[in-house]
Formats: structure tokens, sequence, C-alpha cells
């Protein structure tokens, strides 16, 4: 992945937290943990704060700030990804690891720090209705008393920022969504609208709106 002078510079401020080679794992630890992510991390520093000796280990790379990639045709390089019977696209190290089943489609980090590389820190509450499902197992839907409860025990220790209910951006787009006087239709919706109106003419039923979105490093606004 390639840097400018600049960028490169602005990396090495910050210290490597990882080794790259096997010369410093010891022989014998006391906890041994698996993956970097969420789960990982906070195991393995509960753990060495217990007093405990830990190694973890991390399938993917080391990202620190600089090297992460900014343009499109960077983070393809940085995607893997598994389909059903068939191996691995990828290298196995990129960053986006997608994982495609017949079930669900599941997008991992693949680095040191695991999916919070590329989640930017976002959680959600979870649905009532995902947990009233029946395909849980019998065992877990007896236990969802003891699963909020942890859920408020998470929350309270992470102490999460709610994302305001209707940011400044939403407003100003609102403002804009009101101005267009013309019919504005999802893509979804295209072919019905087409059949329905017998009109091949796209530009005669869909408008661009009048929004303009600068993404200014420079300037750290949007």
């Amino acid at each position: 992945m390639g840097q400018t002078p600049s960028a490169q510079a602005h990396t090495k401020k910050f210290p490597v937290l990882s080794e790259k080679d096997s010369e410093p794992i010891a022989g014998q630890y006391d906890v041994v943990i698996v993956g970097s992510g969420y789960g990982g991390a906070i195991a393995a520093c509960r753990s060495a704060r217990a007093g405990k000796s830990v190694c973890l280990l991390e399938r993917g790379r080391e990202f620190r700030p600089g090297e992460f990639p900014e343009q499109f045709a960077a983070v393809r390089q940085q995607v893997q990804l598994k389909l059903p019977g068939l191996d691995y696209e990828g290298k196995g190290l990129e960053l986006y690891d997608f994982v495609v089943s017949d079930d669900i489609t599941v997008l991992r980090g693949c680095g040191l720090g695991g999916s919070s590389l590329i989640n930017a820190g976002v959680a959600m509450d979870t649905d009532p209705r995902v947990l009233r499902d029946d395909s849980w197992p019998q065992d877990f839907q007896q236990d969802l008393f003891n699963f909020k409860d942890d859920i408020k025990r998470a929350t309270d220790m992470l102490k999460p920022t709610p994302y305001p209910h209707e940011p400044e951006k939403f407003k100003e787009l609102k403002k804009v969504a009101q101005g267009i006087q013309k019919q504005v239709l999802d893509i979804e919706d295209m072919d019905s609208v087409l059949r329905r109106t017998k009109n091949t003419q796209l530009d005669k039923i869909c408008y661009k709106a009048p929004v303009f979105i600068n993404f200014d490093n420079n300037t750290g606004k949007m």
C-alpha cells in the first residue's frame, strides 16, 4: 500500500504494537487468545490486568494511522472473499474480509484490532424481533433475561454516546427534499414505473437532487 513521504513520516510517529515473527513468543502462557477484535482484545486486557501472562494471536497485520486505504483502487487491493465451496479470493491478509454463505453474509476486519478497524465504533441495539426468532437455541431463548443484563453491563462499561435523533445534516437534507417538487424514485421502483407508464425515458421520471457533499480532509467538514 503506497504512501506519500509525508504520510510515511506521520505513520512513523506511532509505535508498533505487534511482533512480526515468533521469536518473542514464550513456550508457555497463562492465557492464549486467538483474535484481537472486540472480544479478544478485551479478554487479553482483563487477563493481563489480573496478572496473567497473555499471548494474543492475530492473523492480520497491524495498520497504523496513515496506512489505511483511502482510494477505491487501494480498497480493492484490501478485499478478501470466501464463497460457498470455494477457496479464499485474496491472500487471506486483506483488511476487508467477506464471508458469504447460503444463509448470511459477514464482513469482518482482518488486522490487529479485528472488525473495530472498519466499523467506526458504531453499535446498535438488537431489534427485539431478532431475539424472538425461533431459530435461536432453546437455552438461549430461556436465558434472554441474563442476556439483556449482560448488554446493560457492557453499555455501562463502554459508555457509548447516543447518536442524535436528527443531526444538523439530516435537517439540511430534509430542507433540500422539501424543495424538490418533482417526483423522486428509488432505483427499486424503476422497472415497475417504466412498465406502468410505458416510458423508456429515465430522465423524464428521475432527477438528480441538487446536493453537493465535499469530504475535504483539510477542512474537517462534510
